[in-house]
């Protein structure tokens, strides 16, 4: 299936409103997750279908009932599969702010790579680690 149908079938299941940059930014998510992919292991999926169809549509569910949260924390976020396209899918929501932490910097790097390439606003990666005070 085509990766771009594909997108589009998961925003309209989970009745996701977009328009056609939001759909370009999450191709454009997808694609780069399956490039970088192919060189350092973001994720254990490497077709580009099976990240949209897995992992893709558990962000889009999520989105769904988080879209009007003021900020939003994905901890142990690895490639930014649920904060990523939260924030892109919630481009209306201009105020909302996105927190992605993960111990990888690799996944951190990529994260920040993709925010430069997409101009998100308001997201913001974090290389560190959630623990708890002894």
């Amino acid at each position: 299936m085509e990766i771009r149908r594909a997108i589009e079938k998961g925003l309209d299941y989970f009745n996701i409103q977009y328009n056609y940059g939001i759909l370009i930014k999450l191709c454009f998510y997808v694609e780069e997750l399956g490039k970088w992919n192919e060189h350092i292991n973001l994720t254990g999926m490497k077709s580009l279908s099976s990240i949209v169809e897995i992992l893709l549509y558990d962000a889009f569910f999520m989105f769904s009932r988080v879209k009007e949260s003021r900020a939003i924390l994905d901890m142990g976020s690895g490639s930014g599969i649920l904060a990523i396209p939260i924030k892109i899918s919630g481009e209306t929501y201009e105020s909302q702010k996105v927190f992605s932490v993960d111990k990888s910097l690799k996944k951190i790097q990529f994260q920040r790579h993709i925010k430069r390439s997409l101009n998100l606003k308001g997201f913001t990666p974090v290389h560190g680690r959630i623990c708890s005070s002894p």
